[in-house]
């Protein structure tokens, strides 16, 4: 036992006050999105039929030789559809949010990565006991 602890106390003085770490070099992956197209809309003409101007409007369409159909809507469905449109700008605009924030939150990334592989070494403190602590913790 006296062997021990003289070996122990011995070795007290080994222990180091901090540790030297070097940090290795994050690769962040890359992001891989498809590719997108661009939106092109096409223009659409309205034509407003009342019992008053149908026929000025079915000889316009006659004339150009394309055939006469109508697609009807009430005064509600046309609302309906509008608000339709409304709903779908408004999903877009919340989808370019999230796209923003992916961005940033990239190269915010690029930043952290590129300041942890640009660090070097690292002094990193350590707690020492001493060595009546040590053998304690041997002897339990």
């Amino acid at each position: 036992m006296l062997t021990l602890t003289i070996f122990l106390t011995s070795c007290g003085s080994t222990i180091p006050k901090s540790v030297t770490y070097t940090p290795q070099p994050i690769d962040k992956p890359d992001l891989v999105l498809p590719d997108t197209k661009t939106l092109n809309m096409r223009n659409v003409d309205f034509m407003i039929l009342t019992r008053d101007n149908v026929e000025e409007y079915f000889k316009k369409i006659e004339a150009t030789g394309e055939p006469i159909v109508i697609f009807g809507l009430t005064a509600q469905d046309y609302e309906y559809l509008s608000m339709n449109f409304a709903d779908v700008l408004e999903l877009l605009d919340q989808q370019n949010s999230v796209i923003v924030a992916y961005k940033k939150y990239y190269e915010q990334t690029d930043e952290i990565i590129e300041k942890n592989n640009s660090q070097g070494e690292v002094e990193i403190e350590v707690e020492s006991e001493d060595n009546d602590s040590i053998l304690r913790n041997i002897f339990k």
